[in-house]
């Protein structure tokens, strides 16, 4: 005898809702009733160990998150002339620190770049990244690399470098040929 409609959807919908939220039935639990597995429904009399299925339609694959836009600078680009320099402390120990200029453009693109300042004390770089320099003593120049001078409108890059001596931020020019 088969068991009532009503039976049969109730059982069926308590177990999908227990498969849905991660509960696992073990061989040892064993359910009596009614169990509709496609088009097939066993009798009352019958002890059965469900199996889980889910024929529901599988969710469709999320895309990646998209990266947050970066506000775009103001269309004056804040720079007079072809490109403009801003130097910051990064980090700082006993006897070193590590520094970060940024080069912005101005309206138009920038094919290449040089950045010069005078270090207001005994302040030297051992080490530099994303530009090549040269010059000595206080009178520092750091012109670009082949990868990074051409810069866009409004666009910018930075260069890094590792100074001894106490850390200071000077007032840096750039110039653009």
């Amino acid at each position: 005898m088969l068991a009532a409609p009503t039976d049969t959807i109730r059982a069926v919908s308590s177990w999908v809702a227990a498969a849905r939220i991660g509960s696992l039935l073990s061989s040892a639990t064993a359910f009596r009733g009614p169990i509709l597995t496609g088009a097939l429904t066993m009798e009352r009399a019958h002890w059965t160990t469900p199996v889980l299925t889910d024929s529901s339609p599988s969710p469709s694959p999320s895309s990646s998150p998209s990266p947050p836009v970066s506000p775009s600078p103001s269309p004056s680009g804040g720079v007079s002339g072809a490109c403009s320099a801003t130097f910051r402390v990064v980090n700082s120990w006993s006897g070193g620190w590590q520094g970060e200029v940024t080069v912005r453009a101005g309206n138009s693109a920038v094919n290449g770049w040089t950045v010069n300042w005078t270090w207001p004390g005994s302040q030297t770089i051992s080490q530099i990244w994303g530009g090549v320099r040269s010059g000595s003593g206080s009178n520092v120049t750091v012109r670009n690399e082949s990868w990074n001078g051409s810069v866009a409108p409004n666009g910018s890059t930075t260069f890094g470098f590792i100074a001894g001596g106490s850390s200071a931020t000077p007032a840096a020019t750039c110039t653009s040929p």
